[in-house]
């Protein structure tokens, strides 16, 4: 069931005092409907700033009113740990919390510290997002002067001079392209493989990261036609002499192949794939360009679903049965985030989430319901009075008590299944 806004708001209040933070955008954290807790919150926060830059002297709409006096709640009750205000803090309260984590880390951070700004912000990706646009000197050409550094510049300078970029080459101004072209180029011979997620540039960027993004803007570039700049020919120019020379490289694959449309995909999937195997393995399977086909599939399941063999398709009766055996051997009820799935690779715990859900639409509703619903919920009845029945003696009997595995509940669901 969609939550409503105000119950969105409550939730969201609750998960950040708890946690003492925004929720992280690799956390995906969601709200009890599923649906994603932090764009939420970073949408709405951000309406209410643009609405507050546009028009300083207005009264708030009443959503953005709501969500204002949320981001108060949660300050006044963090006691100013947590700052949500609609106004984004200064560069230099930004500088100030990095230097003084810094300092009390004994290094930068990283990702593994999960060290976040007062607001909730992600420390480490601000380093790179203010590095990349403020992190240049500008210099004159003609008479070699450098302009004066601003205030993310000096910040750098000052955790160098500290010594906080042990073992880096600590260098103000990022590489340009030719030279991260080279430099990647190098390591790729030197190494005879391609940089890992933790192999960075010289000037500290992440060298998997950045040439993952050269491939998708080229892609985009291509598939949208776009009129490129002298300056971005000549990048693309690099990039692209760049890895003709990694594809000399004997000892290592190809680095890329020519990219598979959709209906390309499509075809291969329904001719080449192995059905019976995808089903039971997704994650082994690739296309001839090297990417996922589970990836692709969890995208494209109502053009492909048709050709998966019948068989593999449980069903409700089949699904409540592998339910209980999970529920038997975890002794509770499924948590939302169960990674388990059924031998059809559904999602146990989501599948019964939404059986819940619409039973109780339906008698809310006071809707009638077929022969057939009416068994499907008679199944479900007797499931959670054996959840409840499980529960209730794990509190109460003695610890070496026999476990709740075969009882009249187990019998009951059996039987009316078959």
């Amino acid at each position: 069931m969609k939550l409503t806004f105000e119950r969105k708001i409550e939730e969201y209040q609750n998960w950040v005092l708890a946690h003492g933070k925004t929720p992280p955008k690799k956390a995906k954290i969601k709200f009890s409907d599923e649906s994603d807790m932090r764009s939420w919150g970073h949408n709405w926060r951000r309406y209410v700033r643009d609405f507050i830059k546009a028009h300083p002297q207005e009264i708030l709409p009443e959503k953005l009113q709501k969500i204002e006096e949320m981001c108060q709640n949660i300050e006044n009750e963090s006691e100013g740990k947590i700052q949500l205000a609609a106004k984004k803090e200064e560069m230099s309260s930004r500088i100030e919390q990095y230097i003084e984590k810094t300092r009390e880390l004994g290094r930068r951070p990283t990702e593994k510290d999960k060290a976040y700004f007062r607001d909730g912000k992600d420390m480490v990706e601000w380093y790179y997002d203010s590095n990349n646009r403020y992190g240049k000197t500008e210099n004159n050409s003609k008479d070699n002067v450098s302009q004066p550094l601003n205030p993310f510049q000096e910040m750098k300078r000052q955790l160098y001079q500290e010594g906080y970029y042990k073992g880096q080459l600590w260098k103000i101004e990022p590489l340009t392209y030719q030279e991260k072209t080279e430099e990647y180029l190098s390591y790729v011979i030197k190494n005879k493989r391609v940089p890992e997620l933790e192999d960075t540039f010289s000037d500290g960027g992440k060298m998997a990261n950045w040439y993952h993004n050269q491939l998708v803007v080229i892609h985009s570039e291509q598939r949208t036609k776009k009129t490129l700049s002298k300056s971005r020919m000549k990048e693309i120019e690099l990039f692209a002499w760049m890895e003709n020379e990694i594809l000399k490289v004997k000892d290592i694959p190809i680095i890329r192949k020519p990219r598979m449309t959709t209906e390309e995909k499509r075809k291969y999937f329904i001719t080449y794939i192995d059905k019976k195997a995808f089903c039971s393995n997704k994650s082994s399977f690739f296309f001839p360009d090297e990417t996922s086909v589970n990836n692709w599939f969890f995208t494209h399941k109502d053009e492909v679903s048709q050709y998966l063999p019948e068989h593999i398709k449980l069903t409700f009766e089949e699904r409540i049965l592998e339910y209980l055996e999970m529920v038997k051997e975890n002794q509770k009820k499924l948590n939302t985030r169960d990674p388990r799935l059924f031998s059809d690779q559904t999602s146990a715990a989501i599948w019964i989430m939404k059986q819940e859900n619409r039973t109780r639409k339906e008698c809310s509703q006071n809707a009638s319901v077929s022969n057939l619903r009416m068994s499907e919920l008679y199944i479900l009845a007797l499931l959670d009075d054996y959840i409840y029945t499980l529960n209730h003696q794990k509190r109460s009997m003695p610890e070496n008590k026999t476990p709740l595995d075969t009882t009249p509940w187990v019998k009951r669901i059996k039987s009316s299944v078959h």
